[in-house]
């Protein structure tokens, strides 16, 4: 689970003044923040929540990589037992042995105190720590504010909705990071490359197509062409619907379309290991814009792992 590490850092202050309009002559303008709704709400925190996920859910998947391994050669060990003389079966166990400790070794690296989960998750939080701080003395200056507090502290026992200037946080954060009110890329993406027969032959690249689909319309940032939208073009084209067009016709497909963007998909299966990769173009200019990869162990990941790269690809295309 992500956690942000850290404080945000605001004024903190409590006196006999706060009952009074002045602090020694001077005017004094009081608001109060919810930093806990800020890291709720504000996209540039669930961005990274999702991208913690993902870390959290590529070192899960060379774990049960390296589990599948070291199940793997203590069947082939029971099969072979018979058939080995005394100095093979004592090397297999060795291997075997040793493949263990290097598992146990893998996962205190990243789950233990210290260890590569934890500095991943400061590593996230950090930046986005420190421009929460910023905003908050930003409008602190600007606006005038003597003092800010943060009602999700615990210490404030009661203040006007007047003072709450929590929402400003958000938008202003929003707005300086891009967030805010980004426009729509029309986007259109075509059944996935099939590279290999063990591919093919349960048709994975029209279902990672639609898979894709819907991860997109789950993307603020892309609007979505409909696949049957897709597949009556194909058809159009002399394309078999669930036929993947060569990617400069793909790109040019796209431009007839009137998608700004084409995201063109490519999955490969191996011992019931997924590799899956989706090259997204502007589709003027043919500009490659990113790349993006990941492998996933077993079908039934599959529609996260694609939700993920749509994800990424979103976020690349700012």
């Amino acid at each position: 689970m992500f956690l942000i590490r850290g404080k945000i850092k605001i004024g903190f202050i409590i006196f006999f003044f706060f009952f009074s309009s002045t602090i020694f002559g001077r005017e004094i303008k009081i608001g109060y923040v919810d930093s806990q709704r800020i890291l709720e709400q504000y996209k540039g925190t669930q961005d990274i929540q999702k991208q913690f996920a993902q870390e959290i859910s590529n070192w899960q998947n060379e774990v049960e990589k390296r589990k599948k391994e070291i199940s793997d050669l203590e069947t082939e060990l029971q099969t072979q037992s018979l058939l080995l003389s005394q100095e093979k079966r004592k090397e297999k166990e060795q291997t075997i042995l040793q493949k263990k400790g290097e598992l146990q070794k893998f996962v205190e690296e990243i789950w233990g105190k210290g260890g590569k989960a934890q500095q991943k998750n400061e590593e996230l939080s950090k930046p986005v720590l420190e421009k929460i701080n910023t905003i908050i003395r930003k409008i602190a200056n600007d606006e005038g504010y003597t003092i800010i507090l943060d009602a999700s502290a615990g210490n404030l026992i009661y203040a006007s909705k007047e003072l709450d200037i929590t929402d400003e946080v958000i938008e202003t954060l929003e707005k300086e990071t891009g967030y805010l009110k980004m426009a729509k890329i029309k986007i259109a993406t075509f059944p996935f490359k099939e590279e290999i027969v063990e591919a093919e032959n349960k048709n994975y690249g029209k279902g990672l197509f639609e898979m894709l689909i819907s991860a997109f319309q789950q993307q603020e940032r892309f609007e979505i062409m409909e696949k049957m939208q897709i597949y009556d073009f194909l058809k159009e084209k002399g394309f078999q619907k669930e036929a993947p067009p060569p990617e400069d016709k793909a790109l040019s497909f796209g431009e007839d379309l009137g998608a700004e963007a084409v995201a063109l998909g490519r999955v490969s299966l191996k011992s019931k290991t997924f590799t899956l990769e989706i090259k997204l173009f502007k589709t003027i200019t043919k500009e490659l814009i990113t790349t993006e990869q990941t492998e996933v162990i077993g079908e039934d990941n599959l529609p996260s792992a694609i939700n993920d790269l749509a994800r990424r690809l979103a976020e690349k295309y700012r």
